[in-house]
């Protein structure tokens, strides 16, 4: 049996799996290093702020964000960034 013959008859086969997504608002900053993991344009303390944010919340694969931001003065990342613009991020749900 050829590959693509076995990939098609696996997508046959297969089941539709809906993800379940949860969103946050964070910090518009943390895009490029959410959606991408390129951290190159943040500094270190922002760098560090997402890294025990993520730790913290676990909060599975970044699937994007939405397109304007607003200015927050509350949003998921509190005591870990302070008000500024923020985006709302929407992420695959992991079983912890």
């Amino acid at each position: 049996m050829k590959i693509i013959d076995a990939f098609k008859a696996g997508l046959r086969d297969a089941k539709p799996r809906r993800i379940k997504t949860t969103t946050y608002t964070l910090p518009a900053h943390w895009a490029c290093a959410l959606i991408n993991g390129d951290e190159s344009g943040m500094s270190e303390e922002e760098s560090s702020a997402l890294d025990r944010w993520i730790k913290d919340t676990r909060p599975g694969y970044c699937l994007g964000c939405s397109e304007e931001p607003e200015f927050c003065t509350n949003h998921d990342a509190d005591g870990y960034e302070l008000a500024g613009d923020c985006l709302t991020f929407t992420f695959e749900e992991i079983k912890k």
